[in-house]
């Protein structure tokens, strides 16, 4: 009897420990960072010093969010109508089982009769998908935009989970309903990628 206890008490200890062990193995989620301060128009390769917190990038960080992927933005000051544009506009850009994939969300003073002409919200693999298939949302200085796994499935026309994310990138424009101007990017290092549908913390 007391042999039976003590395995019993041994098989405790070590379920009461499996857990935590796990969660200690979780990798950080793929993150990168802009330097604060470095945003300015730029039109047709030449930049012109219009800085505008809005429209600055400090960090991108591509994550998990249930069963979508989840790509959020964080800017310097947050604004839905930016120092010296109509409205925004942020995207990232990436690459998943070979394909060029943008996903990009827009908001403005007139997003509901610009959303009548343009998606405001989307995602492109050569072609636009639906605006509904972005969810976005806004919390402080950040932006961030889901893409369902079971939408990115349908986009690759192949099994997208497990599959390699490669390529990060990140923009900031600024918005005049029909046509938008570059004020900052991000990209991340070429060693950086994430697994579609993999944990991380």
């Amino acid at each position: 009897m007391v042999r039976r206890l003590l395995a019993v008490a041994v098989c405790a200890v070590f379920a009461a420990t499996a857990v935590p062990s796990h969660a200690a193995t979780l990798k950080a989620c793929p993150t990168f960072t802009d330097p604060k301060g470095d945003s300015f128009l730029t039109v047709e390769s030449a930049k012109t010093p219009l800085a505008d917190p809005a429209l600055d990038i400090t960090s991108v960080k591509f994550k998990p969010v249930g069963k979508s992927l989840g790509m959020a933005i964080t800017v310097a000051k947050y604004a839905a109508r930016p120092a010296y544009a109509y409205g925004n506009r942020y995207q990232v850009e990436f690459t998943l089982g070979g394909r060029l994939i943008t996903v990009y969300y827009k908001q403005s003073a007139t997003r509901a009769q610009e959303g009548k002409v343009f998606y405001q919200a989307a995602m492109k693999d050569g072609t636009a998908v639906a605006s509904g298939d972005v969810q976005a949302t806004v919390v402080g200085n950040t932006i961030t935009m889901l893409v369902t796994n079971k939408v990115l499935n349908a986009s690759l026309g192949s099994k997208a989970i497990g599959s390699k994310i490669t390529g990060l990138h990140a923009y900031a424009y600024g918005s005049y309903v029909g046509y938008n101007l570059g004020w900052d990017s991000a990209t991340a290092k070429s060693s950086l990628s994430y697994v579609l549908g993999s944990a991380c913390k």
